[in-house]
């Protein structure tokens, strides 16, 4: 039995869950349960979606509102749901939160676990062998997991192509559904900064500035075109580190590895550090006045230019397209 680890918020089920879904149905998997974890607003919508995929059996797991939350409660309930289930593979759309509960789950069962995977063979519908990177990004190597007792992995989010829910017929049988409470934890304060842009790691597109935007004031440019193309905003470690925008948004071997279809590197240089965390963009595209800049060995396209007069063109150009 494979079963699939999905994450919600408050808008429902996070679509990169779907990646994993489709790679089920080009494989012609139709046998797997279903997992999913998030907090109580938003459950109702989640619920409901799940209830639409197809899955043999599912388990909601619903973090109460009013308690704090370790994912040890989380990592032990997960465990005896595959345990009964007789599950040997535990999948996920890889997130600082799966990352924990897989491994740990693996640990569990003495099995295994591969992180930042990018490509996924089957044998019959069944997991055969894995692709990953090594050394941040400098090499790849694949992995025969066909002989593992146990294997747990979280695939790099937009690595494969996602379903819509139409794709899939509903559940003949509800979900069951479990409420996480921690009693001696309570909530004092939740504080959420509201975006409407997409979250960093699971965007389709990213705009990303460097320290050639010369002062904070000027990341309003890598937002601005952002919000033309409802694109995420990403920054390289040197003006995270100077604190012009928050360490939540840094691309890179210390920060987040992203793998939209389009990444636009603004005033980027392209150290190698920078490099690891989004050289597995579709389509790169770079802007730099320097024409030597070791960014422009890693893009698509490269846009030798200041960056202060061609940015503002181009998003008026986009508004005039779009």
């Amino acid at each position: 039995m494979i079963t699939l680890f999905i994450e919600w918020n408050e808008s429902g089920l996070k679509k990169t869950s779907y990646e994993w879904l489709n790679w089920l149905k080009e494989n012609s998997q139709n046998t797997f349960s279903i997992i999913a974890y998030g907090p109580e607003p938003g459950a109702e919508k989640a619920t409901k979606e799940l209830n639409t995929l197809g899955s043999t059996q599912s388990h909601i797991f619903i973090q109460n509102g009013n308690y704090a939350f370790s994912n040890s409660q989380l990592i032990e309930s997960i465990f005896k749901k595959i345990t009964e289930w007789n599950s040997k593979f535990l999948l996920a759309s890889q997130s600082l939160l799966s990352n924990d509960i897989v491994s740990s789950v693996s640990s569990l069962n003495n099995g295994c676990f591969y992180a930042d995977v990018l490509e996924c063979t089957s044998d019959s519908g069944v997991p055969k062998q894995i692709l990953k990177p090594l050394y941040s990004g400098k090499a790849f190597s694949s992995f025969d997991i066909s002989h593992n007792n146990f294997t747990g992995l979280t695939l790099r989010p937009n690595s494969f192509s996602q379903s819509s829910l139409d794709s899939w017929t509903g559940l003949t049988t509800p979900a069951e559904k479990t409420q996480l409470t921690e009693n001696d934890l309570t909530f004092e304060e939740q504080i959420k900064k509201e975006t409407s842009r997409p979250q960093l790691n699971e965007a389709s597109i990213v705009i990303s500035g460097g320290r050639g935007l010369q002062e904070a004031q000027n990341f309003s440019l890598i937002e601005e075109l952002a919000d033309t193309l409802k694109a995420a905003t990403g920054a390289s470690r040197a003006i995270t580190d100077a604190g012009w925008v928050p360490h939540s948004i840094q691309v890179g071997q210390t920060g987040k590895t992203v793998s939209p279809k389009l990444y636009v590197a603004c005033g980027i240089s392209g150290a190698i550090q920078h490099l690891a965390g989004m050289n597995g963009s579709k389509v790169i595209v770079a802007i730099n006045n320097d024409a030597e800049a070791p960014i422009f060995e890693k893009s698509t396209y490269g846009v030798v230019a200041d960056l202060f007069n061609f940015i503002p063109a181009f998003k008026a150009e986009l508004q005039n397209t779009l």
